[in-house]
This record gives C-alpha cells, sequence and structure tokens, in this order.
C-alpha cells in the first residue's frame, strides 16, 4: 500500500494583546499614564530590546515605534513586527535595507558615512518613552521627509523631551537621544537606569 505525503498546512500561532498598540492607546485613546506604569511601561520596553541584543549574533529590530508595541488588558507590553530584523554579524549592519519610520530613525541612518549598529534601536527607544511619559510624537510638526533629515543632520535637533519628565527618567531619554551613537547607553544601561530611576 502507497501512502500519499502531503506537506502540513503551516500556521503561525501568536499571543492576542486585546489592548492594541501602544501608539493608539497614548495618541488616539490619549490616556495618561500615571508615573509609576509609565516608568514601568518603559522598563519593559528596554527589557525586550535588550534581550534582543543580548542573543549571539545581536539582534537588531530596527523598527521599534509605538505602533510596534501591544499591549494586554493589564497593559504589559509586548514588541511585535520583526520584518525589518537584522542579526548584526560583525560590528555593524550594512546599509542595504535602510527602511523603517523615519520619526523614529537615528541620525546614522540618514548619513551614508557612519556605521549602523544596535544603537539605532536605542534611539527608537528613547523616542518611545517620551511617548510613553506623556511627550508628542518624535517630530511631530514636521510632515516632509525632507524637513526631517534637515532638523537632524543640519540643525542637529533631536527630538523633543518635555521638561515635566521626571528628572531622573528624563536623563535616560536625552542620553538615549545622543546623536553620537557611540556615546548612547547600550539597551542593558538604559534597563540598569530606569531600574534605578524607578525606586526613585
Amino acid at each position: 500500500m502507497l501512502f500519499r505525503s502531503e506537506m502540513p498546512h503551516l500556521c503561525l500561532v501568536t499571543e492576542y494583546m486585546p489592548g492594541g498598540s501602544l501608539h493608539h492607546l497614548l495618541h488616539v485613546r490619549k490616556l495618561q499614564l500615571p508615573r509609576l506604569h509609565s516608568t514601568n511601561m518603559c522598563l519593559q520596553v528596554a527589557d525586550g530590546v535588550m534581550y534582543l541584543h543580548s542573543q549571539n549574533p545581536t539582534v537588531v529590530h530596527r523598527d521599534l515605534k509605538s505602533l510596534n508595541i501591544v499591549l494586554d488588558l493589564s497593559l504589559n507590553i509586548k514588541i511585535c513586527d520583526f520584518g525589518l530584523t537584522e542579526p548584526m554579524e560583525r560590528t555593524h549592519i550594512t546599509k542595504k535595507n535602510n527602511g523603517g519610520s523615519p520619526r523614529y530613525m537615528a541620525p546614522e541612518l540618514f548619513d551614508s558615512k557612519t556605521k549602523i549598529t544596535e544603537k539605532i534601536d536605542v534611539w527608537a527607544m528613547g523616542c518611545i518613552f517620551v511617548e510613553i511619559q506623556g511627550g508628542p510624537l518624535p517630530y511631530e510638526t514636521i510632515s516632509t521627509l525632507a524637513d526631517l533629515t534637515r532638523e537632524m543632520l543640519v540643525h542637529r535637533r533631536a527630538p523633543m523631551v518635555p521638561g515635566a519628565i521626571p528628572q531622573e527618567v528624563r536623563q535616560v531619554i536625552v542620553s538615549c537621544l545622543n546623536f553620537e551613537y557611540r556615546l548612547r547607553p547600550s539597551s542593558k544601561a538604559t534597563f540598569e537606569q530606569l531600574k534605578t530611576a524607578d525606586r526613585k
């Protein structure tokens, strides 16, 4: 008797996140998070990125933004959309695909001479932390890519970090948004700094 071999039906099972995206929560529903909860959410984002960066080779998400962070009903976060994710085989990533979301893209992604490292995720984290802490989208008032590029490369203006953000968290955000990528903290250092800020 002959048995015909058939390919199984492939499927991908993922956790259902009924809270929707972080972007929807903050910019559509306009929910103001209590300080304790907002700092905890920043910690969760940093923890997720730290996990990616701790892999061997280092895994770089490359498209971190509030739309790619989803929530359960308790507002715990998960990072999603790994379509641009890339392992960092050596000391940097090639620039063969500079896709991503311009508002969240680190300055070196606009500069053909600079190497791309995992620190692009740290810049994007800084942008997301501002949103979680009640601030605006990065470069909210800029509507064209040409204007955004000019702001970053000519004026060297980082996304706005509101003064109302608690000082300890604000310092972490400003360090993530350093134009010199070598001076940005690692995702692990960012996580540790946020843990310290959470205790104050």
